[in-house]
């Protein structure tokens, strides 16, 4: 939190998809290492971008759920403002 504003560092998003840079093979692969290698790890999916990762999308969720805690964007200020209330 810094001047009462929290920034949320993106890990990884589905840009590399779109272009063809990666397969959802490699980009699964990606996305769960920083998973299971980062106490917090943010990832970013584009609404545009949903046909290159929607068919995937209840397994991807499910192995993520295994490594870690899943939680929305909108959760994690709110978590950091309560956990550094005074």
């Amino acid at each position: 939190i810094r001047n009462r504003v929290v920034k949320l560092p993106i890990a990884l998003d589905d840009y590399g998809l779109f272009t063809g840079e990666l397969t959802y093979e490699q980009w699964e692969a990606r996305a769960l290492t920083l998973a299971e290698t980062r106490s917090f790890c943010a990832i970013s999916l584009h609404d545009c971008y949903a046909q290159y990762w929607l068919p995937h999308y209840p397994a991807f969720l499910e192995k993520l759920a295994r490594i870690g805690e899943l939680r929305t964007l909108a959760e994690i200020p709110s978590r950091l403002w309560l956990a550094n209330a005074v």
